[in-house]
């Protein structure tokens, strides 16, 4: 695994690109993800952070060098909520301008962001059970309850659902069946980037 950073606002220009590029010829797995950070954010130094302020939303230092070129086909996970001041239904949009270009959408949203992503036919959400108890209205207390609550959301739109179920594993459905998966037993000394870790092995296992 390589990881480059192909942005306008970090790039060291078209060598990064022009490598990128020659890998996509060549059937190689390429991964593309960006920060989208609002202005003020507590990740920053002026409000208590320890990084200088980066990949800003709307600015040319988060967008990707114009000579990229992804293939059709390409995985984008879209995550995170929905900034302040933005339509709650802008991951729908999103999803909707991807198709277009017949790239697959993973979701990894919640409340009113996710409800209205659901009739844009998303590849994948991945809710956890809480997010997927708020979006039905009910509790989902045993496994049964989180397979029927899978099952009921793929019927919505999303051709695959995985609720996440932290320590306790998952449960995915699509069209072809239902899985558990189990999650092994570890010392936890932090769950930040859990999630965003197991969408990235979706994404691969997408691909």
């Amino acid at each position: 695994l390589v990881r480059l950073d192909p942005r306008t606002g970090r790039s060291t220009g078209r060598a990064i690109v022009t490598g990128i590029a020659d890998a996509v010829g060549r059937g190689v797995p390429v991964y593309a993800s960006r920060d989208w950070h609002p202005a003020e954010t507590t990740h920053f130094r002026p409000w208590g952070g320890r990084w200088p302020a980066h990949c800003v939303q709307h600015t040319s230092g988060a967008r990707f060098h114009p000579d990229l070129r992804l293939p059709p086909g390409a995985i984008v996970v879209i995550g995170g909520s929905v900034p302040p001041g933005i339509a709650h239904d802008v991951y729908r949009d999103l999803v909707c301008i991807l198709a277009s270009q017949r790239v697959r959408a993973l979701i990894d949203a919640s409340g009113a962001a996710l409800a209205a992503v659901l009739a844009a036919r998303p590849a994948l959400i991945k809710p956890n059970v809480e997010e997927a108890e708020e979006l039905l209205g009910r509790p989902l207390h045993t496994d049964d309850d989180v397979l029927a609550a899978a099952r009921e959301l793929r019927e919505l739109g999303p051709s695959r659902v995985v609720i996440s179920q932290g320590a306790d594993g998952a449960i995915g459905v699509d069209a072809s069946g239902a899985w558990k998966a189990i999650a092994p037993s570890v010392a936890v000394r932090s769950t930040v980037g859990s999630g965003d870790s197991m969408m990235a092995g979706l994404a691969v296992s997408l691909n």
